[in-house]
């Protein structure tokens, strides 16, 4: 059996029904979250747990994020300062 695109499915009615009649018979627990304890009510293995994000790993780098756009404002800003002065030094020389 060939899979059918979906722009097939859309445009003939005998594909659609086909397509759906190939669907399995409960699709919606494709969606459905399921949880860790099988149908004899003990729980399955976890998966391993990952390494949370700690809140101060969080502030760190938002404390080195805007330190370096913080230095990167001081720089831009004595720059236009500097562009400023030295504009107004030529215009004041002729």
């Amino acid at each position: 059996m060939q899979t059918l695109s979906p722009e097939l499915v859309l445009v003939g009615d005998e594909l659609r029904a086909e397509a759906i009649a190939l669907l399995p018979e409960r699709s919606w627990e494709l969606f459905v979250v399921r949880d860790a304890t099988t149908a004899s009510g003990t729980p399955e293995d976890e998966p391993p747990a990952t390494v949370p994000w700690t809140d101060a790993a969080l502030i760190a780098s938002i404390l080195i994020y805007t330190a370096w756009h913080a230095l990167l404002g001081i720089l831009l800003g004595f720059g236009v300062v500097l562009a400023v002065v030295l504009g107004l030094l030529a215009l004041s020389l002729f």
